[in-house]
């Protein structure tokens, strides 16, 4: 199964369990001592405390935030934010959807993934980061596109 795991605060569960998004495993924890799982994929939430040892597929992160990618020395970086230099954005947001989009192709469990874009329902619980993480992740599983 494929797993997604989210060190800090996100709300990115809603969007996986209420079938938003295509299903996967989740794990969310405050931090992480290591995290070696070369088929998973970290979301870095608010508050975060990085694992020492890291080997995962890649890790996304709010660029928005100001968060040092450098840390991440060595894993794969997908950032997420609301411009288009980022990798993930959002392209349009109204009452009902929030259109999500991959800017550049990238390297997933399945192979390349073309850039794209993806509407899906709006929910009042869920920020713009998360819904950028959670697309960011399922891409990278290979679970869309």
């Amino acid at each position: 199964m494929n797993i997604v795991t989210v060190v800090g605060q996100s709300d990115i569960l809603p969007l996986f369990d209420e079938n938003v998004l295509p299903h996967c495993g989740i794990i969310c924890a405050p931090a992480l001592t290591q995290l070696e799982a070369k088929e998973a994929v970290l979301v870095i939430g608010e508050g975060a405390v990085l694992p020492e040892k890291l080997s995962v597929l890649a890790a996304v992160v709010d660029n928005d935030s100001g968060f040092d990618a450098s840390l991440l020395n060595g894993t794969a970086v997908v950032t997420c934010g609301l411009g288009s230099r980022n990798t993930v954005s959002i392209t349009s947001k109204t009452a009902e959807y929030v259109t999500l989009s991959l800017n550049r192709s990238i390297q997933t469990l399945k192979g390349i993934c073309e850039p794209m874009e993806l509407p899906l329902p709006v929910r009042e619980d869920v920020d713009d980061y998360a819904y950028m993480a959670a697309f960011a992740a399922s891409v990278l599983l290979g679970n869309i596109g």
